[in-house]
Order: structure tokens, then C-alpha cells, then sequence
């Protein structure tokens, strides 16, 4: 079976998207973990399928899989990049959409023919509510990151596009993706978010 597909980046991120509105496709997560390697198969950060919705509410339905074959429940990237594909393709006469996720609806709008605006909603900061459970293997390099950056006892994991981690300090505020805490130690960290 020949699928199209489109390869697309946002803010650093690599994408592909498939569109399920106009084509038929299935993806395993055998199938989707092959396509993603880089020397053997498209290569890409996530692969994004567009489908219809499953629910009246919402313009289209965008399903997120990570490289491992795995899903994943929103990406402010990939958004931004499934609207833009979604305006350029014509799927869609509207210049506001409302795309469906695993986790909820998230609004897009077209500021310009290369600027898409997402809005994510409220971000969660309730750590109760934020499905943060490291592995045993991993949770140690994290606990002795947080003592060995600041005399902070602790950091507070902030649940928005992705999960993400705040240090706060009296001097700084830093934001950087979980993923990425074991690389944070090897370099030093520069301002981000707050």
C-alpha cells in the first residue's frame, strides 16, 4: 500500500504527516517505529496522522506517535504543523480550527499563509495530577540533579504541549522538557520559559 506523506519541522521539530482524511492507512507501532529511523527509514521526531473527528465538537482528529511506536497526547509543534498542512491541502475553508487529540481539543488559527497560532489551554500544575512516574532507574538521576543544581529541594513539573520541568531560583527561572533532564546535566542550562 502507497501512503503520501508530507515532512514537515516546527521550532527545531521534525514531522511527518500523513493524511487520513483523503487516503486510507493503518499504522502499527512496528510500522511507525521503522519509518522513523534516520538512516533506514524517513526519520522524524513524531509522525502525525490527520483523520476525521470523532466528535461533533471538532474540525479534525490528529493522532500523534512517537519514534518508538508509542502515542503521545499533544504536541504544540506538530499542531501548528497539522493546521498548516490542513490550510495549505484545502482540507478546510475555515481559517479556525478545532483539532481533536487523545487528551482533548486544542484551537488553531492561520495569523498569516506561514504563522500558526495555537492555543493549548491552560497549563496543568497540579503534581497529583501530572502522570509523572520515572522509572526506578531513572528517577535517581533526576532527584540528584535537582540537589546538585540548586539548594531547592525541589522542581516543579509543569504538564502543557508535553511535560516539562521548572527550576526555580532567586536569580533564574529555567523550563526544559523531561526528556531532556539527563542531557541538562552535561551542559550548562540557559534561561527558558518561565
Amino acid at each position: 500500500m502507497i501512503v503520501n506523506f508530507s515532512k514537515m519541522h516546527g521550532s527545531g521539530n521534525d514531522f511527518v504527516v500523513i493524511d487520513l482524511v483523503t487516503q486510507a492507512g493503518a499504522l502499527s507501532p512496528a510500522c511507525v517505529r521503522d519509518l522513523a529511523h534516520r538512516h533506514t527509514g524517513v526519520g522524524f521526531d513524531q509522525l502525525l496522522t490527520i483523520e476525521p473527528p470523532t466528535i461533533r465538537t471538532a474540525d479534525f482528529f490528529y493522532r500523534i506517535y512517537n519514534a518508538d511506536g508509542s502515542e503521545s497526547g499533544q504536541c504544540g509543534n506538530g499542531a501548528r504543523c497539522v493546521a498548516k498542512f490542513i490550510f495549505d491541502k484545502q482540507l478546510s475553508p475555515k481559517s479556525e480550527l478545532v483539532l481533536q487529540t487523545n487528551t482533548g481539543q486544542l484551537t488553531t488559527q492561520r495569523v498569516s499563509s506561514q504563522a500558526i497560532r495555537v492555543n493549548m489551554g491552560k497549563p496543568q500544575l497540579d503534581p497529583a495530577a501530572i502522570p509523572f512516574e520515572p522509572t526506578p532507574g531513572e528517577q535517581a538521576p533526576y532527584a540528584a540533579y535537582f540537589r546538585m543544581v540548586h539548594d531547592m529541594p525541589s522542581a516543579l513539573l509543569i504538564l502543557a504541549t508535553h511535560m516539562g520541568c521548572c527550576w526555580l531560583s532567586p536569580l533564574r527561572r529555567w523550563m526544559l522538557p523531561v526528556s531532556r533532564l539527563n542531557f541538562a546535566r552535561k551542559r550548562t542550562l540557559r534561561p527558558g520559559l518561565t
